[in-house]
């Protein structure tokens, strides 16, 4: 479906407010509020709130958020924190570690920061994310912007969203690509224009699809139609229902109709378990029926299990049946992962069997170079990712400036999916990220391929 016409004017109009208005502020934080976990967001339009809301004598020495708010009650830096220091964290949902959040009379500006404290891309090459904002307030139309300002799509293909309230608590979703296509929300599901029901509390509740011409309630591929979402008093996220035109369960693209979530006291779920449209226990495509995880005193993941339909410790493809972590003694980064089968006995994954994933430090602790490993401590490649080794570089700033992907042989090595072996950052004086340079294996400049598979 196109509508170039309709996304290009938008744009236009949303570029020629922003000049036109006042500068940009970040106002002073007023409150602060620490969590663990955050609310559910299918959608960009929803806010950005916590779930399970501790103190800041509670937050000490455990992964946590802190969020930051103005005098107008409106977010304006979000952190992902152990014990003052920033952490890693990348998810669908919350693009970095470090979100700031600035406002202009009819505009909201996000930009992003990485665990150690510079200014970085998320979402493929997104620099600056802009929103529109309606004369209430309310957000009105999205847009992602590369390094030098100019428009681009994020990983999932999405130049732009657009929203409009239809009803009371209704909100009907737009997305673009850059030539005004109509996309789905995101890739592995089928939900094109969208609208999304929100409860009382402000949760989101269902969301329909309702096809490329957003005039009705339309099935996908797999014939879902409608998704409810369930959390419990917290605010953490339960359950994900995939139901039908009748509002009855369903398979949906990833053959399960529901996952029902045990949230942990920390940022994840310490079981998930699958089910299939008549409410009966179910395996997914990779065989497990319910996966179950320990943390330690920090919050980090420690072991990952695997339970069939009739609650017995399973293998999953092929002869995984335990991943252990651990981390450094501060806790911020993992330094290995290893694979046991359900005897204990430790398990080689994978085409090239793969047993251990190990990191390295520098002097200043900061990983360096991540490695797989077989069962013989021999360097193999990860078939999933293309490459051997994943290795970071940073200057005496502690900024990082390069991450490359080598083979076996110490050899530059494509990511399968990204097609490109090497990023060079670059900094101005301030300190500020100036341009990032990808190059492939061949030692050619290139640009990468952002198609996640979720």
């Amino acid at each position: 479906m196109k509508n170039c016409t309709l996304i290009l004017l938008v744009g236009v109009l949303f570029l020629s407010c922003g000049e036109k208005e006042k500068t940009e502020t970040q106002d002073k934080a007023t409150k602060t509020e620490y969590a663990t976990s955050m609310v559910f967001r299918e959608t960009p339009f929803a806010d950005i709130r916590p779930a399970k809301k501790i103190t800041k004598e509670e937050s000490k020495n455990i992964n946590h958020f802190q969020l930051d708010y103005d005098d107008q009650g409106r977010l304006v830096e979000l952190k992902y924190l152990l014990n003052g220091r920033l952490k890693a964290y990348y998810d669908r949902f919350v693009r970095a570690p470090h979100i700031k959040i600035a406002y202009t009379d009819s505009s909201e500006i996000r930009t992003f920061y990485n665990e150690y404290g510079t200014r970085c891309l998320v979402s493929g090459s997104v620099y600056q994310t802009k929103i529109k904002l309606d004369e209430n307030g309310k957000r009105e139309h999205l847009m992602f912007y590369g390094l030098e300002g100019q428009p681009i799509e994020n990983d999932f293909g999405i130049a732009s969203y657009k929203w409009q309230k239809t009803a009371e608590n209704i909100i009907l979703e737009h997305r673009y690509d850059r030539d005004g296509n109509i996309k789905r929300n995101r890739p592995g599901f089928g939900y094109m224009v969208t609208e999304f029901q929100y409860g009382s509390n402000g949760l989101l509740s269902k969301m329909v699809n309702l096809g490329e011409s957003g005039n009705q309630p339309t099935p996908d591929e797999a014939g879902v139609v409608s998704t409810k979402i369930g959390y419990d008093e917290h605010g953490r996220f339960t359950q994900w229902l995939n139901l039908d035109g009748q509002d009855q369960p369903i398979k949906g693209m990833s053959v399960i109709a529901e996952i029902r979530y045990i949230p942990s006291e920390y940022s994840g779920e310490e079981d998930a378990v699958f089910i299939d449209e008549n409410g009966d226990p179910q395996n997914t495509r990779w065989g497990a029926h319910r996966v179950m995880y320990e943390f330690d005193v920090f919050g980090n993941e420690l072991t990952r299990r695997f339970r069939d339909t009739l609650n017995q410790p399973l293998n999953v493809s092929g002869n995984l049946g335990l991943a252990k972590s651990t981390w450094t003694e501060d806790g911020m980064y993992r330094k290995e992962r290893t694979y046991f089968n359900i005897s204990n006995e430790a398990a080689g994954i994978g085409q090239n069997g793969i047993h251990k994933i190990k990191t390295f430090f520098d002097a200043k602790g900061n990983p360096v170079c991540t490695s797989s490993y077989d069962l013989e401590d021999n360097l193999v490649i990860d078939p999933s990712r293309g490459y051997a080794k994943d290795s970071l570089t940073f200057d005496n700033q502690n900024r990082l400036i390069a991450r490359q992907f080598f083979d076996t042989t110490n050899s530059l090595a494509d990511h399968n999916t990204w097609a490109v072996a090497s990023f060079k950052y670059s900094y101005n004086e301030k300190g500020e990220l100036l341009a990032v340079e990808t190059k492939n294996a061949a030692g050619e400049i290139t640009t990468p391929q952002w198609n996640p598979v979720h």
